[in-house]
């Protein structure tokens, strides 16, 4: 299948590149040394409210273990930063694979200049997109009961997909609530999908960008996978020449 470069109007109302790693450091230190190495493109952080939390529930609690501690914001960009995670994601107004990448790449190449022994342990790359009505019939999913079709109704649907060793957590959900640019929504569907590699400890930087980048081309595959073809050329879907 080939997959357009872009569709108008874009439906993505956030994204999130996510790695996480273990080092020898220090929790506190380490935001220290990434701060000096960022601090030009991203000068002002603020604390997230898990980093007020004791060092003990942090520590023993697995759901905050890769929790970030620290957020910055710069360009229609957000950074989160924690001594196990880092991620950058590309909220409201979307600004491009090309962009968005080249970005993360400068903030990632600032981490790996820290001196000190890092095992990286996941890569993901999720995409949130929004439509102002119900995407079941506009997609190549039917949900039953007995047969039955369960149409025009509020559903939720979920799994996970396997490809190339990169698990996708697929969401559709209609008749949702959105905060968007400081305004709720309500009636619309989402489609969510959280591309993601449980990587060795010994990848180098340069297979973690590779494997980034495969995460952002399954999302792309699954996403307009989905789409009927009718409601795609609805789209004004442009492709490469």
């Amino acid at each position: 299948m080939k997959l357009p470069l872009r569709i108008s109007p874009c439906p993505i109302i956030d994204s999130v590149i996510e790695i996480r790693f273990d080092t020898s450091l220090p929790d506190d230190a380490i935001f220290g040394m990434f701060f000096g190495q960022i601090k030009s493109d991203f000068p002002k952080f603020d604390k997230l409210p898990v980093a007020q939390l004791p060092d003990e529930v942090k520590l023993n609690d697995p759901n905050l273990k890769f929790s970030p501690y620290f957020q910055a914001q710069s360009e229609g960009f957000i950074l989160r930063f924690g001594p196990r995670v880092l991620s950058l994601s590309n909220p409201g107004e979307y600004v491009g694979w090309e962009k968005y990448f080249s970005r993360f790449k400068q903030l990632f190449a600032g981490f790996n200049r820290l001196e000190t022994e890092k095992k990286y342990c996941r890569v993901g790359v999720r995409y949130i997109d929004h439509f102002e009505y119900d995407i079941f019939p506009k997609i190549r999913m039917k949900i039953s009961l007995e047969e039955k079709e369960l149409a025009e109704i509020p559903k939720t649907f979920s799994c996970q997909l396997s490809e190339k060793g990169v698990s996708s957590n697929l969401q559709i959900a209609n008749n949702i609530a959105l905060v968007i640019e400081n305004k709720v929504t309500s009636g619309g569907s989402i489609i969510d999908i959280d591309s993601f590699m449980e990587t060795q400890p010994d990848f180098t930087p340069e297979q973690i960008l590779n494997t980034v980048e495969e995460c952002h081309q399954i999302d792309k595959r699954h996403f307009f996978s989905l789409l009927k073809e009718d409601f795609l050329a609805q789209l004004c879907p442009e492709y490469a020449p």
